[in-house]
């Protein structure tokens, strides 16, 4: 995806990309209930299968610090590097480079234009350049 793509997604549809991109996968199957069909999520995990009924039982990578944490763990198992803070106006900013970078001081870049994100808050940062790391090519 690119970076205006990505910056376009609502919340809940950037919380149901992050979770793909984490491995969760949408069963054909929806469960049957009272009030109509619940979609069923399911991803693999250590020696058995994690299950979250409906898209609200994903977790909540935009607005929950600790599970956009889960994030940053997932992006590292590729060896990315990771770079969050709240700039001068208040933004927050997130990166992952392609490669770990050496010790850098404050400011330094090491990554391109296009490989971060900006948000209101921490969690929404980092929702969104997880989802821009995981979906652009490496060159």
């Amino acid at each position: 995806m690119t970076r205006d793509e990505v910056m376009a997604l609502s919340d809940e549809e950037l919380r149901i990309k992050a979770a793909e991109l984490c491995g969760f996968v949408l069963q054909e199957r929806a469960v049957k209930s009272p009030s109509g069909d619940i979609a069923a999520w399911t991803r693999q995990r250590g020696n058995g299968c994690e299950v979250a009924m409906g898209s609200g039982s994903l977790p909540d990578y935009p607005h929950d610090i600790a599970a956009a944490w889960e994030l940053v763990e997932e992006a590292e198992k590729t060896n990315r590097g990771v770079s969050l803070f709240r700039n001068d106006k208040g933004v927050w900013e997130m990166a992952f480079s392609r490669e770990r970078p050496e010790l850098r001081m404050p400011g330094e870049k090491f990554i391109g234009p296009n490989d971060h994100a900006t948000g209101d808050t921490a969690p929404l940062a980092v929702t969104r350049a997880f989802v821009l790391a995981m979906t652009q090519e490496t060159p």
